[in-house]
């Protein structure tokens, strides 16, 4: 019996010294990727000694991938040396957690960012797009759509997602891509219909029915036209909660106050004006002093 006891005694001190193990990389790995945009020196620093550290963890691997690249992208004489380390650090967290459906995609967009001589590879991309959509058909098809933008002209995405139009699923998606692609060539009439359709066909007010919103109201200010339509799509998006991916509220403001002008609505136009100029977005605010 006290054989049995010290045994499990000793499996739970190696299983809570994991545990802490697990969380003190987890809030370090964290640290790293946070001083990316802060200090991208210090970043590499601390994920180098990381991967010493903790040479298998995928995270880790991921993240030094995600760093080394920005370095390559900044660096002059060091860029292919960044590049190299930033390709291997992804592949072995592919390796290691192959079902990580964001490994995957940030191995797509090295493969599609990088130039040959450092790795790139529309082959090799679209190979992970394929293990995507092997995975999850949903991702599989957001890569696949990412993929195209990225490697075909504007004529050749227009008919890769008509074709994708056929097919019941995504709907939404494949007519917000498009009312984008229409807007692009400033075939606003068009960009309309498609925003149009994207939104009757989502639902719950996930980041996808926002952008819609969003786009349905800035069109209305390209095209001069569904004014009204365009104050109430902003409006609603003004009022949900918004995440850092998505165009920010003081962006919604400036939107506003375009197609309050439009219609003639001063009180309107001053309200959002003055609402928007509490940005700190550089390009918001240059706009904003036309």
């Amino acid at each position: 019996m006290m054989k049995h006891v010290v045994i499990f005694t000793l499996l739970l001190t190696t299983f809570c010294s994991m545990a802490k193990a697990t969380t003190e990389i987890d809030k370090l790995n964290q640290q790293a990727i946070a001083l990316i945009d802060e200090d991208l020196d210090a970043a590499e620093s601390l994920i180098n000694k990381l991967l010493q550290e903790y040479p298998n963890n995928h995270l880790t691997l991921f993240y030094c991938g995600r760093i080394m690249g920005r370095q390559a992208g900044l660096a002059f004489f060091k860029a292919l040396s960044y590049a190299e380390k930033s390709l291997a650090c992804m592949e072995k967290a592919v390796l290691l957690a192959p079902d990580n459906i964001t490994y995957r995609k940030g191995l797509v967009n090295f493969y599609l960012g990088a130039p040959a001589i450092a790795g790139g590879s529309e082959e090799r991309a679209f190979k992970q797009v394929e293990e995507i959509m092997l995975r999850d058909k949903t991702q599989g098809f957001i890569a696949e759509l990412a993929f195209y933008k990225q490697t075909k002209s504007s004529k050749e995405l227009e008919k890769k997602l008509l074709s994708f139009e056929q097919t019941p699923a995504n709907v939404e998606l494949i007519a917000y891509e498009l009312g984008l692609l229409y807007q692009q060539n400033k075939d606003f009439d068009n960009a309309h219909q498609q925003f149009l359709k994207a939104l009757n066909n989502s639902d719950a007010m996930s980041s996808l029915k926002l952008n819609i919103l969003y786009q349905l109201g800035r069109n209305a200010v390209f095209s001069k036209t569904n004014i009204q339509l365009g104050i109430e799509a902003l409006t609603n998006y003004s009022k949900s909660e918004l995440n850092t991916s998505l165009p920010s509220l003081y962006w919604a403001y400036y939107r506003l106050s375009q197609l309050y002008k439009l219609s003639n609505n001063t009180e309107g136009y001053n309200k959002y004006r003055r609402l928007a100029r509490k940005t700190d977005d550089e390009q918001l605010i240059k706009l904003l002093k036309r």
